[in-house]
């Protein structure tokens, strides 16, 4: 089953890659022009600043978020590669739930101008399969090591599904920007908290949210500094789960 498991990830990790690789290609301008078509028929009053921040991670233009996306795909296909070529790739469960993640995780993009409902949906399941799979590596005893690159996809898919669910709330509720950011920061935040504690030592998921935070605060500062402060006190408290498991 393994040996079958194997190619169907690696399969699976390369349509990812190249999903949101083309993804990420698209013209920011053609992304986000549908945005203000979400609602119910109603629109943003113009005096209400939209910031789309699930795109900032798929759609990246400041060199930290680059780098985040680039150093994901990385780790997703360093573990896919590792999965073919050793027999350290883990159990049947890891496997169907990171294969399922990666499944969703190249599709949910291209869904969420036009259909957000759907698009939120499957990046829950990417957030979920990526999550669990990571778990699922944890508890493996003296495999502990290798949850690394599965950690940092992790981070990267919980930031990514918070940002997305802070641009509905903008699109779908109307919500002003600074409180959907808000929202969303504290989420990922208490989310990263929960998750670290439980993978103990392993500290990469916390790596990659924290990175994701800093490329927010950096690129949010010039057009509101309350995000910027959020995301500097949320990468605060990720920092004392970090100093709680690694001493």
């Amino acid at each position: 089953m393994r040996q079958a498991a194997a190619p169907l990830l690696l399969i699976a990790t390369l349509a990812f890659i190249a999903s949101t690789f083309g993804y990420a290609l698209r013209p920011v301008a053609l992304a986000l022009e549908p945005a203000t078509e979400f609602g119910m028929g109603m629109v943003f009053e113009s005096e209400n600043v939209f910031l789309d921040l699930g795109g900032q991670f798929l759609q990246p233009r400041v060199l930290t978020m680059m780098g985040l996306l680039v150093v994901t795909w990385l780790a997703l296909g360093f573990h896919a590669i590792r999965c073919l070529l050793t027999d350290e790739g883990g159990r049947h469960d890891e496997y169907a739930l990171l294969i399922v993640g990666l499944i969703a995780g190249a599709t949910w993009p291209w869904l969420r101008d036009g259909h957000p409902m759907m698009g939120i949906m499957l990046c829950a399941v990417m957030l979920a399969g990526f999550l669990g799979a990571a778990l699922s590596a944890m508890r493996l005893g003296d495999r502990i090591r290798n949850s690394g690159a599965l950690g940092f996809a992790a981070g990267w898919a919980t930031l990514v599904t918070c940002a997305y669910f802070a641009t509905l709330l903008q699109t779908q509720l109307r919500a002003p920007m600074v409180l959907a950011a808000g929202i969303a920061i504290l989420i990922a935040a208490l989310a990263a908290v929960n998750v670290q504690l439980r993978l103990g030592g392993t500290i990469s998921y916390s790596v990659a949210v924290i990175w994701g935070m800093i490329g927010l605060a950096a690129g949010s500062v010039s057009v509101e500094a309350a995000l910027a402060t959020m995301a500097v006190l949320a990468i605060a408290v990720i920092a004392v789960a970090l100093v709680r498991v690694t001493t």
